[in-house]
């Protein structure tokens, strides 16, 4: 079989990278960029030289995972055994996924497997095989931050009922930690509710006059008026708060209840990994 060196160092150099950037991200693990080129190169090279090795098939493999440990333990120091087991089990699933999921897609576009079973030639671009990798490895990274960040955000979500107007609002809220906004008028802290969970409880007239700050009382809000805040460009903004009829957070150990805050309303949508609602002012709870 004619083989071409430079796609050799090409191919492998570049999944290997990507292969060692999933798990970083899966892991979350601190690996620096040049370690991660070390151990790719590292990997690259034994490719180089496995079609010089005159092993039969019974040494090579253990020869490769052989590799594969010392490309784990390159990329990173492991705190316990058990990490760097896991950081191992991620390499072997994700070279025969990236694999399995170049060969199946080579095959729906029409490729035959006599075409791939030789290798390396000019007549197959690499680059193919790399777009394909790296396409699967953006899905894999995505993934991995998204199930990180619900992890992250779990233990500040709390499920609550906010009471607005004689409705309750049964509702996912979120404790910010960097919502530290206070009504310059009463002093309270401010919870800050999303429009479109609001327009879910009142009608588009309703919701209309409350954002143009009406306070006329055939209007369900009460307090209605507006504090500013500042934003982290160092710009003042205007919002709308008004006066809630009271809190309930339910928890495990029983429920909170209070109504020492005011609810402010946002036009933003907090699209995360756990849908909320409202951000909860940590200086209520």
């Amino acid at each position: 079989m004619e083989v071409y060196i430079e796609y050799v160092i090409i191919d492998n150099l570049i999944i290997d990278m990507l292969v060692l950037l999933c798990i970083k991200a899966t892991m979350k693990l601190n690996a620096k960029f040049w370690r991660l080129f070390l151990s790719a190169s590292f990997g690259t090279a034994f490719a180089c030289a496995m079609p010089l090795l005159q092993f039969s098939n019974a040494i090579l493999l253990p020869l490769k995972l052989l590799v594969g440990v010392v490309m784990v333990l390159i990329i990173a120091k492991y705190s316990r055994i058990k990490e760097f087991l896991f950081a191992y089990l991620l390499l072997l699933i994700y070279t025969i996924l990236f694999v399995g999921a170049c060969i199946v897609t080579l095959l729906l576009f029409g490729t035959d497997i006599e075409h791939l079973a030789r290798g390396y030639s000019s007549e197959f671009p690499v680059s193919i095989v790399i777009l394909m990798v790296a396409f699967y490895v953006a899905i894999i990274i995505s993934i991995a931050k998204y199930l990180t960040r619900k992890r992250d955000i779990s233990p500040y979500i709390k499920n609550i009922s906010l009471k607005i107007a004689g409705r309750t609002l049964n509702i996912n809220g979120f404790v910010d930690t960097g919502n530290n906004l206070i009504d310059q008028k009463t002093g309270l802290p401010v919870m800050i509710l999303s429009l479109s969970c609001l327009e879910k409880y009142f009608t588009s007239q309703q919701i209309q006059s409350l954002m143009l700050g009406c306070k006329d009382k055939s209007l369900p809000f009460k307090d209605v008026h507006t504090t500013s805040y500042g934003t982290l460009s160092g710009q003042d903004r205007k919002m709308i708060v008004f006066s809630s009829d009271g809190l309930c957070i339910k928890q495990n150990e029983g429920e909170y209840k209070t109504n020492n805050f005011l609810v402010g309303v946002t036009y933003r949508k907090f699209n995360d990994a756990i849908k909320y609602d409202i951000l909860l002012n940590p200086s209520v709870l």
